[in-house]
């Protein structure tokens, strides 16, 4: 006999009031994945899964799954995330965010788990509880003491949300014949043998190490070791206006005639990477960034950006929007180590200061690049129907973002500098209109720009 879901409950009604921009296919995907784990004879060993495509709305899907599981049985969520200081950040952040009245009103409580007390009183057991955690050992080893503790914790409903579920969370190695679980497999498996009552639901954009794991395991290090295999999969719906790997390597791309897929490739000499990897003055030369061929795709890319930005702005502002909130990002992600950054930042730095000069001393070079710009971007517009202003308002517009100091160079390459530079909803704060972020690994999948314009890779 199946379990009917419960959905008009406390939780999952007022969220739904709460986020009427969700689509109603997220909605839908949520409710399907609750179904699947209450009427599924999933374990602990046979999970669900989320499959969704990068940045197609993963988080907001999960975190409907977990308003939807409070009104039917489920007391504690936990949310395991990638070991990344600034991700876990922006996850708390935005749980908190989007439970804010639930927390307020003490129905709820948010917990990052480094920082949670070791011990909860009954009273606060009585409340709906989520804990989230990096998938590191000292995070993982808390929660299986605090259930370890707390009996009655462990025999509560929990759901177990893994997200980038690909990481970390599974595997083990093989050394000849003997094959040992990894260790933070091994801790995930011993925190779901812990609890009584446990469903595990999977997120992921990158399934394929876990469809492909056996059903069982043996291995030498442990006594039980459960492998994360998938019962069933509930895909995220993917917004209309998303961009992914379609627009960029599908057929559209492709094509003879232009199409806005087409148009958003740019061919970039591939000697150039080395160039943005370390200054080399035998190739190329710091007080020529606004001419050199050597750095024509960089310079290309960020003076699009500006363009583009500026584009976005006047339109926005034609269309009554507030000027203040007009902010877009730009990301160069193109190397791990720190030394590129320190050169990378260099020559952003020069760029725009040099830029800056020729706007206030009216160069024609940048007149030059701004049209060059202008004119490719206008062929996108068009063929998206959208409004093109003309090239004097938009090189006016571009000439005041480089006067009146519109331009933010923020280099990322710590977790802690991360971390600091989070908003309330967890997202990378945008400080002023045009915003460069230039990093490394801390910036990889998961962390979020808002209004990200163009990225080189």
């Amino acid at each position: 006999m199946s379990i009917v879901l419960k959905k008009n409950g406390q939780f999952y009604k007022q969220f739904k009031e709460e986020n009427p921009k969700f689509s109603k296919e997220t909605f839908r995907c949520a409710e399907d994945a609750v179904e699947a784990l209450l009427n599924k004879s999933t374990t602990s060993d046979r999970p669900g899964m989320l499959l969704g495509k990068v940045q197609s709305g993963k988080t907001r899907t999960f975190i409907s799954v977990l308003a939807l599981a409070f009104d039917n049985g489920f007391d504690i969520a936990i949310v395991l995330s990638k070991n990344s200081k600034a991700l876990i950040q922006q996850t708390y952040k935005r749980l908190r965010k989007d439970f804010e009245t639930f927390v307020d009103e003490k129905e709820l409580e948010i917990y990052d788990i480094m920082s949670a007390p070791r011990k909860f009183s009954k009273f606060e057991l009585e409340s709906k509880l989520i804990f989230v955690a990096k998938k590191q050992d000292d995070n993982l080893q808390r929660l299986i003491d605090l259930f370890e503790l707390h009996k009655s914790m462990a025999d509560k409903r929990v759901i177990i949300v893994d997200d980038e579920a690909d990481s970390a969370s599974i595997g083990y190695s093989r050394k000849g014949d003997i094959k040992n679980a990894n260790k933070i497999a091994m801790q995930i498996s011993e925190l779901r043998s812990l609890i009584s009552q446990v469903s595990f639901l999977q997120v992921t954009a990158t399934p394929y190490s876990l469809y492909l794991q056996p059903t069982e395991v043996e291995v030498s290090n442990v006594l039980e070791f459960k492998p994360v295999r998938p019962v069933f999969t509930k895909l995220v719906p993917v917004p209309k206006e998303y961009v992914g790997g379609d627009t960029y390597f599908g057929e559209l791309s492709r094509g003879a005639d232009d199409t806005l897929e087409s148009l958003i490739h740019y061919r970039v000499d591939h000697y150039e990477f080395d160039r943005l990897k370390k200054f080399d003055g035998r190739v190329f030369k710091l007080e020529d960034s606004l001419v050199s061929p050597k750095i024509e795709g960089y310079r290309t890319a960020l003076i699009t950006f500006i363009v583009g930005s500026c584009i976005q702005r006047i339109n926005g502002s034609n269309a009554g929007k507030n000027s203040k909130k007009l902010l877009y990002s730009f990301l160069l992600h193109s190397e791990a180590g720190k030394s590129a950054h320190d050169w990378q930042e260099q020559l952003t730095n020069e760029l725009v200061r040099q830029l800056v000069q020729a706007a206030k001393t009216g160069n024609v070079v940048l007149r030059d690049l701004i049209q060059t710009s202008y004119d490719d971007l206008s062929r996108s517009l068009k063929l998206d129907d959208k409004p093109i202003p003309s090239f004097e308002d938009v090189f006016r517009e571009v000439v005041k973002a480089l006067s009146d100091d519109y331009i933010t160079i923020t280099k990322v390459n710590s977790e802690e500098n991360v971390i600091d530079m989070l908003d309330d909803a967890g997202q990378l704060k945008l400080r002023s209109p045009l915003n460069i972020f230039l990093g490394g690994q801390v910036l990889d999948r998961g962390i979020t720009l808002t209004n990200l314009e163009r990225v080189v890779s």
